[in-house]
C-alpha cells in the first residue's frame, strides 16, 4: 500500500478503514516515504493492524522509527525500513512542491503538467520540476531583457 498526503488525526479513521480492506492472508507493506506528514495516530493504527499472522513492514524516513520509540509503541510484528527520498523542489523558486499541487515537469524531452499524487515516479525522475505558477516566469538571474530561463 502506497500512501501520499497527510496522515493526521482527521485522516486516522479513514486510514483504519482502508487498512481493514487489505487481505490478511499475506504480509502487509505500507510505504509512507512520500507522505507529507504522519501523526502518531497513524502509527497506533499500524501497530493495531500488525499481528503474528500478518506482520507489517512500514517504509518511510528515519523519523518514523524514532517516533515509535518515543511513544513506546514497540511491537515485534511492526518493522520499519528507512527510505531516503528527497522532497521535490521547484527549479525556479526552490520551495517544496506539494503532493497535490499542479506541477510542470520536464521528462523525456517533453513538458507535462501533473502532480506528485497522480504520478509520483514521473515527478521523481523528471529532469526539472516547477510549480505551475513558477513555470515560464523570468529567472531571478535572467537579464532585464525579459529572457526566460528554462533549466
Amino acid at each position: 500500500m502506497f500512501v501520499t498526503g497527510t496522515l493526521d488525526t482527521f485522516a486516522a479513521e479513514q486510514f483504519r478503514r482502508v487498512l481493514g480492506t487489505v487481505p490478511v492472508d499475506r504480509p502487509l507493506v505500507v510505504d509512507l516515504s512520500r507522505a507529507e506528514f504522519v501523526g502518531h495516530h497513524a502509527l497506533f493504527i499500524l501497530a493495531e493492524s500488525a499481528s503474528a499472522e500478518r506482520p507489517l513492514l512500514v517504509r518511510g524516513d528515519g523519523n518514523l522509527s524514532e517516533l515509535v520509540s518515543l511513544i513506546g509503541l514497540a511491537t515485534p510484528q511492526l518493522r520499519f525500513e528507512h527510505v531516503d527520498r528527497a522532497v521535490p523542489t521547484c527549479a525556479h523558486c526552490g520551495d517544496v512542491i506539494g503532493v497535490y499541487e499542479p506541477t510542470v515537469i520536464m521528462l523525456d524531452g517533453a513538458c507535462r503538467v501533473t502532480s506528485r499524487a497522480a504520478h509520483p515516479d514521473a515527478v521523481d525522475k523528471a529532469l526539472a520540476r516547477y510549480h505551475h505558477a513558477c513555470y515560464g516566469r523570468p529567472s531571478r538571474s535572467a537579464p532585464s531583457s525579459g529572457m526566460l530561463s528554462v533549466r
